[in-house]
């Protein structure tokens, strides 16, 4: 594979870039000499990149939660039609349309549970972080001249 392939498949996986982003912001604002001119300068720099990869995070995040919770509540339209074609029943398989599957029965918890710890995350990210944030600018200020 060539390197052009490489960061195709790459730019198709907004996480990965995502991921990628913050490491070369902290990346740059760790190999920052303290000593030269523009120490602050390539700290700030860092510190943006790191930042916009996790604005990148976010965003693709929030997209997730939104298609899971709408998938929630789609699917609780189609969940009596669903039960309906459900002829036999053991413990790990069912047969749909005469069609023997493996079947978690507990599907919709599970993406409840998905759905929650979504939503968690997100008003961590939105409200919790947003004060360790500006902990964190007070910190490299104070380090940083």
């Amino acid at each position: 594979m060539t390197s052009n392939s490489n960061l195709k498949q790459l730019t198709r996986n907004p996480i990965a870039v995502a991921l990628l982003l913050q490491t070369w912001g902290a990346v740059k604002i760790t190999g920052v000499d303290l000593s030269a001119p523009d120490a602050k300068h390539q700290t700030d720099q860092g510190k943006m990149i790191a930042e916009i990869g996790v604005a990148v995070q976010l965003i693709f995040f929030g997209l997730f939660s939104i298609i899971a919770m709408r998938f929630n509540f789609t699917s609780r339209r189609f969940k009596q039609d669903f039960e309906q074609r459900i002829t036999a029943s053991d413990e790990k398989y069912v047969e749909i349309d005469g069609r023997e599957k493996k079947l978690k029965r507990n599907w919709q918890a599970i993406l409840l549970i998905t759905n929650l710890a979504s939503v968690c995350i997100l008003v961590s990210l939105c409200c919790v972080d947003g004060p360790a944030m500006y902990l964190h600018r007070d910190i490299s200020r104070r380090f940083v001249l």
